[in-house]
């Protein structure tokens, strides 16, 4: 299996595809006939949208092929359902896997997200994945080696020997030189060297290297939880205060530009969009004023990558935030879906892989009865269908796009139940299950009706 480093992310999707090459990624699986394969590139290194380059179905052999334009090296990811992983993909190139099985990855029809198993059949001496594996295993190592180092001088002077031993190995390799020269940003970072010098060495003046994965790491790294550690570095400022419920967008950027190192204007864009993104749903931040921030930043972003970011971190709360209505599930993933206009429906989204399944929709059937005033259940099941004991007690559709129902209502596990409102607006994606208090909800529900309905039979 491959050994990545950790935090990748990937690339922005701005090379000019007209003078890209393709490359080919064929794959061998003996037991995972008729799974769906999907190579994705992430959008920008910030929103965690991602986009879907290719899809494919392994087919009756365990076979499945898929072409991607390359200019130059790119990273993706390769999915089998849910399950992913990382390869990086060289212009013109043709790759061969061997993508791991049920004994591999045995929870991979729950649809649940996982990391993906695989092993490359060949790899030419010039491969980025060779290059990059190497990196990594010693760059694992080196802190296994000097583990008893850390945080103490000496380490420094190891960190330089590593250094200058990478640093020119790939030097005519401009993705794989700039992948090592971050990486050992980052290995300085862990080790104690001081943060101003790597922000005048690293982070000023970045433009381009944004869409490494190396780049990305550090600066990930070098900026994590941002704000929440934002008023212990500058004095005599509470930043929440000024994205509280009453906000001060003036305050809140003249703050970010006191901050030495979000004093570089990409920088220091790229540094907000990554932490309102963090705090977004945290109670201590108001999401009128983060909505705010992003749009502020929108408007005066220095780059085009920047406001792209800045739109894919918007279309991704307005999703979290019910801007999809049921129609568009059945348009968009299950043609099928068969759900009551005018009234609240309740839709069930299962899996016959979960063992949480039957308990639920057990409790729901007696719930359904109940409270059949106040709302209709429907259910969309992905996956196989095998294995039911019985025909529920309402309309059921399978998915036909499963990845990307999932993927929409960010489902984690199985059942998941979404709350839809009487116009059809999703309101809520994730709420308690049966077993976990569905009942208040009900109940609440069908009070205000019936005081609704006395209302209007004493008028």
């Amino acid at each position: 299996m491959m050994n990545f480093k950790t935090l990748l992310l990937a690339i922005l999707l701005t090379a000019n595809c007209a003078y890209a090459q393709k490359s080919q990624i064929t794959g061998v699986s003996d037991d995972w006939k008729g799974r769906e394969v999907r190579v994705l590139a992430d959008a920008d290194p910030i929103s965690g949208v991602q986009n879907e380059l290719a899809q494919t179905t392994i087919d009756k052999t365990g076979k499945f092929s898929v072409n991607i334009p390359v200019d130059g090296v790119r990273m993706v990811w390769l999915a089998v359902n849910r399950f992913k992983a990382p390869i990086y993909i060289k212009s013109g190139m043709n790759y061969e896997l061997q993508i791991g099985g049920s004994k591999e990855n045995p929870y991979i029809d729950t649809w649940n997200k996982g990391e993906l198993a695989y092993t490359f059949n060949y790899l030419s001496d010039d491969d980025p994945n060779k290059a990059i594996m190497e990196f990594d295993n010693a760059y694992y190592q080196f802190f296994l080696d000097h583990s008893e180092l850390i945080g103490k001088s000496a380490m420094k002077g190891k960190v330089a020997e590593f250094e200058k031993k990478w640093s020119e190995r790939y030097a005519k390799e401009p993705y794989l030189s700039t992948y090592i020269k971050f990486s050992i940003a980052e290995m300085k970072l862990s080790s104690g060297f001081p943060k101003q010098e790597l922000f005048e060495n690293y982070l000023i003046n970045v433009s381009g290297d944004e869409n490494n994965p190396g780049f990305k790491d550090f600066f990930n790294t070098f900026y994590a939880d941002y704000l929440e550690r934002y008023n212990t570095r500058v004095k005599g400022v509470d930043i929440k205060k000024t994205l509280g419920e009453k906000p001060d967008l003036d305050a809140f950027f003249d703050n970010i530009q006191k901050d030495p190192f979000a004093n570089d204007a990409v920088i220091s864009q790229m540094v907000v969009l990554k932490a309102i993104t963090e705090v977004y749903g945290n109670s201590d931040y108001s999401k009128t004023a983060l909505k705010q921030v992003l749009n502020k930043v929108s408007t005066i972003s220095k780059t085009d990558d920047l406001e792209n970011i800045a739109e894919n971190i918007r279309k991704k709360w307005q999703m979290k935030e019910g801007s999809i209505t049921i129609q568009d599930i059945k348009e968009a993933y299950a043609p099928a879906l068969n759900y009551k206009p005018g009234t609240a429906n309740l839709l069930v989204i299962t899996n016959t892989e979960s063992t949480a399944n039957k308990r639920e929709l057990h409790l729901l059937t007696d719930l359904s009865a109940a409270y059949k005033s106040e709302f209709w259940v429907t259910e969309c099941t992905v996956g196989n269908s095998e294995g039911e004991a019985k025909k529920p007690s309402w309309p059921k559709a399978k998915a036909e796009d499963a990845y990307g129902l999932l993927e929409a209502l960010d489902v984690y596990s199985f059942p998941h139940f979404v709350w839809v409102d009487s116009r059809g607006n999703v309101t809520e994606s994730g709420i308690e299950p049966p077993s976990q208090g569905l009942e208040r909800r009900l109940h609440q529900l069908k009070v205000k009706s019936e005081a609704k309905n006395k209302i209007k039979v004493g008028k």
